[in-house]
């Protein structure tokens, strides 16, 4: 056999990240599959298309019409493939699917941009993120609320090489479980899920998939694994091993080629550098990223980038809490592996190989994931729970936040916008186009009392304090975008935000944060002050 490529370093960029409504302008590769902790509060709930109760073992979907995440409320996720017969095809009683893949995972090349949400995550409820990191919403503002196990995150930035060291980057919400404004004040599309995470009521999203449009019947071949028998280190209680029950280990990466076929080992943990420490199903893949070389038969890779040409198959994966190969050196960094990473195949001795263990692809601290290798603060590593890579991805990275659904001058909520006014709702900031710095981002407030006029405003940070009849969102260097009459529709628009900002002196530039509102008069308004707000909306521009 030839040798194959050296490690390069990846072209990549810095900037990105996407939350709220931004799914609106998503593509069609966005829909979502994806599974739950076995112990969440779903499980056992009604599922929206059958009625049938939802297993842990279940592949799941958004009710929505598109099966894409939605603004709340929304129904309980409906059962896109069954655990059981005419599914994942498994013969235990009970299952928990950790980790899902359908083989189509963007391939990287050694020239991959790895901003812009290339990277999708989730974590488990005891993971906290790196505090006083980046802007919310994001894992370390939705974990206090009990709001980020349900969530799905994405990389704000990564270092300029690949594989990526432990450099302290943020991370950006990008799926809410209810789709609803969470403790922190943040509204984004939303899968189903229950939150906020207690003690009574949690969900946990277990595994997930973004990248293949979903089909009808689900008859491609579906990767994934199933928990091992193990200890969780933070609550002292033993996982359900289904694993095991179905005559594998927690390690194995499995393939159920069709609905009518039984599930095999597609890679073995041993291939991936697990179960050399503690034995057979002392490691438990928990997150799954696979580009299959077409052939169906597992090749692992060598070296970073020898599956360009199909020469190997691309698997990343992470570990879950309490698998024996964490603290392990990986192979490629020589560092401590930890939860939060995202590992790949041992790299070969030929290449420089450092242990015969799994090297870190992308590390925990660039997802920023609190791990023990960094003065984070962690006393406990966090917990990578699923993660995908993404090709095509948004253009939009905007959240609705300061919503009037409590707090309100005078009793005048709104769940979903600003406070009421006098036309007996809220009026709604809304973003569409593109947050490109280059690009052409649109606002427009509607939902006004007719022949009025307002205001947008722009600035650099946030508060929630009441005004008039609404709630003021914006603070520090608040500027004016300019005047603006509702007309007989009751709304008004801003078109090419970045050059109306920039009319006004406000100078935004890509990795930028911005902040945006609409004041306007209602002098019918019920709470008889003359004027009111929209809701708050931010935008991070690349």
């Amino acid at each position: 056999m030839k040798n194959l490529p050296a490690i390069k370093p990846a072209l990549l960029t810095t900037s990105l990240a996407l939350g709220a409504l931004a799914l609106t302008s998503a593509p069609a590769s966005a829909q979502m599959r994806f599974s739950i902790d076995i112990y969440g509060h779903s499980t056992g709930a009604a599922d929206t298309f059958s009625g049938t109760p939802i297993k842990g073992g279940d592949l799941l979907v958004p009710a929505t019409f598109d099966r894409r995440p939605a603004m709340g409320p929304l129904p309980t996720p409906g059962t896109y493939c069954p655990e059981a017969v005419g599914g994942l095809n498994l013969t235990a009683n009970v299952n928990e699917v950790d980790a899902l893949s359908y083989g189509k995972d963007m391939r990287l090349d050694d020239g991959t941009e790895m901003s812009l949400g290339r990277v999708w995550f989730s974590v488990d409820e005891w993971t906290f993120g790196i505090t006083g990191l980046g802007a919310p919403p994001s894992v370390q503002s939705e974990y206090p609320f009990g709001d980020a196990s349900a969530d799905v995150f994405v990389n704000r930035y990564l270092p300029t090489i690949f594989p990526v060291p432990p450099i302290i980057s943020p991370n950006r919400a990008f799926v809410d479980g209810d789709g609803l404004a969470s403790g922190s004040g943040f509204a984004y599309v939303g899968s189903g899920l229950i939150e906020p995470a207690t003690a009574a009521a949690r969900d946990n999203v277990d595994a997930v998939d973004f990248q293949s449009p979903l089909g009808s019947p689900p008859d491609e071949p579906v990767y994934f694994s199933l928990d091992a028998y193990m200890i969780h280190p933070v609550t002292g209680n033993w996982s359900l091993g289904s694993a095991i029950a179905n005559y594998f280990v927690g390690g194995d990466i499995l393939v159920t080629p069709s609905p009518t076929m039984a599930p095999g080992v597609y890679a073995a943990a041993v291939q991936l550098g697990l179960d050399m420490v503690g034995g057979p199903d002392s490691d438990d893949v928990d997150a799954l990223i696979l580009a299959e070389n077409g052939d169906g038969i597992y090749t692992p890779s060598r070296v970073p980038f020898d599956w360009q040409n199909g020469a190997s198959d691309m698997l990343f994966f992470s570990v879950r809490r309490g698998s024996a190969v964490i603290g392990q050196p990986d192979s490629i960094f020589g560092l401590p592996i930890e939860p939060g990473d995202i590992l790949t195949t041992p790299l070969h001795p030929q290449f420089g190989g450092l242990s015969p263990f799994p090297g870190i692809v992308v590390s925990a601290e660039s997802l920023g994931l609190a791990t023990l290798r960094t003065p984070s603060g962690a006393n406990i590593p966090d917990d990578l729970n699923a993660a995908d890579i993404l090709e095509d991805r948004p253009s939009l990275y905007e959240t609705t936040f300061c919503v009037c659904d409590t707090s309100a001058p005078c009793g005048n909520t709104d769940p979903t916008w600003g406070c009421a006014n006098s036309t007996g709702s809220g009026a709604s900031l809304t973003a569409s186009g593109d947050s490109s710095v280059t690009g052409n981002l649109d606002l427009t407030a509607a939902n006004m009392p007719a022949g009025q006029f307002g205001v947008g405003i722009i600035a650099p940070s946030t508060m929630n304090m009441p005004f008039r009849d609404g709630k003021l969102c914006l603070t520090s260097g608040i500027v004016r975008l300019g005047i603006r009459g509702t007309g007989g529709t009751g709304s008004f628009s801003f078109t090419g935000v970045v050059g109306v900002a920039a009319s006004r002196g406000v100078a935004i530039v890509p990795g930028d944060t911005w902040y945006f509102q609409a004041w306007y008069r209602d002098p019918a308004g019920p709470c008889a002050n003359g004027s009111n707000l929209t809701n708050g909306v931010e935008v991070l521009f690349y």
